[in-house]
């Protein structure tokens, strides 16, 4: 008998290699999982979608020819939970031998959950509930009698989901993206991002992206580990990119991808020079100290106007800047009192910006609180 398994996995199509057997005239078993090409919005909580039926079509045949049911049940996922190599299966059952290239599932409902937000957000299902979504599988998977052939379904998070305008409180518009991949003629990519500290330590939810020339991008976020993963993803080589905000980008080139193997890349990001805190000293109650997170070059000092001080939300002036170590500090017009409420901003000048010795230049930083501490 021939088998075919059908497994989810959010943001890809995975059709495993074949594990082959006696080959028979018979049916074979097709596997198909599912999985997450994740969501690049961290104040993602859960991104569900409702799969109640999934079709397949032999190769080589005209549109009216019929596309073949896999018996199922209904299920719901939360594709945020498929990241980094974690597979849903929907389907494993015999299927006629034979050559299949398009696949159509049936998407019922498509919900997001963002965190601190109650309600979630219910989506409409562009056509899926009425005529499926239609993924091609290049190359066709090949099933035959005593041959297991995996099909990896990659629902594309970031792309699925789009913000309507730049607040997330405004809702979101359901676009599913998802791409069939053959794992017969696929391979894995997974690694560790890390940051430049001496105890290496692991950068969760850094991006990391996938392309092969110009075709379209791939990206997955780090968890808690620093641990990423790519699955189905076609022989070839690629070219990568690790980054995150307050980190300088990573990149890795000519990296070969081998049908059923897998291949290890890791990163490591540099972190750039941080705000860390502010504060008023009692003793000198017209300075501003501001820490930064690495040392920091005495020759590159910002115009004065490239801060900004609130005092009890009124603007007081900047009138001097002076680098000290990992420290800046700033002379404003007129000294703090007990109980003022200050606050400071950064913008990066284009000359002379907050750097260190290595040229890692002070990313800008919105309003901070300054702790007062004048009596």
């Amino acid at each position: 008998m021939k088998k075919l398994l059908f497994i989810f996995v959010a943001a890809s199509l995975f059709i495993s290699g074949c594990n082959k057997t006696e080959t028979t005239g018979g049916p074979g078993r097709l596997s198909i999982r599912i999985t997450d090409d994740p969501f690049n919005i961290a104040s993602v909580e859960a991104a569900y979608i409702k799969i109640s039926k999934i079709e397949i079509r032999q190769a080589n045949v005209d549109d009216s020819y019929p596309f073949l049911e896999l018996p199922m049940d209904p299920i719901t996922l939360n594709v945020f939970e498929l990241r980094n190599g974690i597979t849903e299966e929907l389907v494993n059952l015999e299927v006629p031998s034979g050559d299949y290239d398009l696949v159509r599932i049936y998407v019922d409902e498509a919900k997001l959950k963002i965190k601190d937000i109650a309600e979630e957000f219910e989506m409409k299902v562009p056509s899926g509930e009425q005529t499926g979504i239609k993924l091609f599988v290049d190359p066709v998977i090949h099933v035959e009698g005593g041959i297991s052939a995996e099909l990896i379904l990659d629902f594309d998070l970031s792309r699925s989901f789009v913000m309507r305008g730049h607040d997330a409180r405004n809702g979101f518009i359901f676009k599913p993206c998802i791409r069939a991949s053959n794992i017969s003629t696929a391979g894995r990519i997974e690694g560790i991002v890390t940051d430049d500290t001496d105890g290496k330590a692991p950068v969760e939810n850094a991006t990391v992206t996938l392309q092969k020339g110009t075709d379209e991008p791939m990206t997955a976020l780090t968890d808690a580990a620093g641990h990423y993963a790519f699955i189905g993803v076609p022989a070839g080589t690629y070219s990568m990119k690790a980054s995150k905000e307050n980190y300088v980008e990573a990149d890795a080139e000519s990296i070969a991808v081998v049908a059923g193997n897998k291949t290890t890349q890791n990163f490591i990001l540099k972190g750039l020079p941080v705000y860390v805190s502010s504060q008023i000293t009692k003793e000198v109650p017209g300075v501003i100290e501001i820490a930064f997170s690495k040392l920091l070059v005495s020759t590159s000092v910002p115009d004065v106007a490239a801060f900004t001080v609130t005092v009890n939300t009124l603007s007081r002036a900047v009138t001097a800047v002076a680098v000290e170590g990992a420290k800046v500090k700033l002379t404003i017009a007129s000294p703090a009192i007990k109980g003022d409420v200050v606050k400071v901003a950064y913008t990066k000048p284009a000359t002379n910006p907050l750097k260190t010795e290595d040229n890692l230049e002070v990313p800008s930083f919105d309003a901070k609180d300054v702790t007062n501490n004048v009596q």
